[in-house]
């Protein structure tokens, strides 16, 4: 499919390109060509007025750094008289008597008033205009310019054939450049219909075959059936979660939903937060400390900064055994706060550090599975400090813990005046 996207890719650029080519040089040919020729004619008639008399310019035929001089070099007239005997040639040229004559003959036997002859290697190009005595003929020679007006359009069709070489390989270099992030993008995308698909196929498969024993055992009371029942409603809370986070991730890709921005007491979201997790932590013997700086004011989405903290305590209670501790910091600087939540759990290997913001991505897929855990927190943890213009990193050493800091900008910092 991208071959193909990519060969398309290519003809479309190097036609496009060979066109702009071919009509920019046709169009400086032509009007080159039309300018010369007009000048020419110009300068036929006027020797015509002046009844034959070939006046160079600046007094100097051989000055050809003009160009009326280069066609005056080549130009020779003749008189005729009323009866069409020739009266008498005129020029400046070398053109030889018998030449002149036959060119003559072939203009006077032509009732037209202006054309092209050819006579042995010579192109001609007259005028025809009558006088008293009869007629003028002004005839220029254009062998030499179209000789050269034939080397240019060779000598062009060389370069634009070369030219198509290079378009050929610059846009082979440019629709590789241009596909790649189409193609990972794609990729992207199978991977995360593949693992949504895989993440939903595990808690349906459970659900279905909890209520088959629970069909098998219609006799028995609800209560007897209580296990299956609670395994379903435990896997159906696990797909609504999978489902949000999912849609979630989706509406940022789509940027269809717009984010609101309002100011956020940053402190009183994390104390708040903090006070939530407590029973749960205690009941897993989990000590957290908080160290947060009070009424830290910053322009964000409530929502979602709510959310983001969520994620982190969260993940650090997965990782964190019985006995360990969690240590929540809130730092004001002068242009953002910083959110440091650390944890002396299990760790992440160095190598998996710069993975675990994929999604779908899980440092131990067994362990994840058992929290209910799909390797979506730390993607939608990432992409909710980029829609507020941070940046989100971590230290991890095995055994020793994890260290997740998110840096925010205020955007418009306003702390609350305690005193009144």
């Amino acid at each position: 499919m991208f071959q193909k996207f990519r060969f398309r890719l290519i003809i479309i650029n190097m036609v496009l390109v060979s066109a702009v080519i071919v009509i920019s040089f046709f169009t400086v040919y032509n009007v080159t060509k039309q300018s010369l020729e007009q000048q020419s004619e110009i300068i036929m008639h006027g020797i015509a007025k002046d009844d034959g008399k070939i006046t160079s310019v600046n007094g100097d035929l051989k000055n050809t750094k003009n160009p009326a001089n280069i066609i005056l070099d080549k130009v020779f007239c003749t008189r005729v008289s009323k009866n069409g005997d020739v009266l008498e040639y005129l020029q400046v040229s070398d053109f030889n008597q018998m030449l002149m004559k036959n060119i003559s003959i072939q203009a006077l036997s032509d009732s037209k008033l202006k054309g092209f002859l050819k006579h042995e290697s010579y192109t001609f190009k007259y005028i025809k205009v009558e006088k008293e005595y009869g007629s003028i003929l002004v005839f220029y020679e254009i062998s030499s310019e179209n000789y050269i007006f034939n080397r240019i359009l060779t000598i062009s069709m060389i370069v634009f054939l070369i030219s198509l070489i290079f378009i050929f390989l610059i846009s082979l270099y440019l629709s590789n450049k241009a596909i790649k992030p189409v193609k990972a993008s794609w990729e992207k995308q199978n991977i995360f219909v593949a693992d949504a698909s895989h993440e939903l196929r595990t808690p349906l498969a459970i659900i279905k075959s909890n209520l088959e024993i629970v069909m098998e055992n219609k006799e028995e009371s609800i209560q007897s059936q209580g296990k299956w029942l609670s395994n379903v409603d435990r896997e159906i809370d696990r797909m609504s979660k999978l489902v949000e986070e999912l849609l979630f991730l989706v509406r940022v890709d789509m940027q269809h939903e717009k984010m609101v921005f309002d100011k956020v007491n940053i402190s009183y979201v994390i104390n708040n937060l903090i006070d939530n997790f407590k029973p749960l932590l205690n009941k897993k013997f989990i000590n957290i400390v908080s160290n947060v700086e009070t009424d830290i004011i910053a322009m964000g989405n409530e929502g979602r900064i709510k959310q983001l903290i969520t994620i982190l305590i969260d993940n650090a209670m997965k990782h964190t055994p019985q006995g360990g501790m969690i240590d929540v910091k809130l730092i004001g600087n002068e242009n953002y706060y910083e959110v440091i939540i650390r944890d002396n759990g299990e760790g992440i290997p160095e190598d998996e550090i710069g993975k675990i913001f994929e999604r779908f991505y899980r440092v131990d897929k067994s362990r994840s599975r058992n929290y209910g855990g799909a390797g979506l927190g730390l993607s939608i943890a990432d992409c909710i400090v980029k829609e507020h213009n941070g940046k989100i990193s971590v230290k991890s050493e095995l055994g020793k813990g994890s260290e997740f800091k998110i840096r925010i900008p205020y955007k418009r910092m306003e702390r609350i005046d305690t005193d009144g």
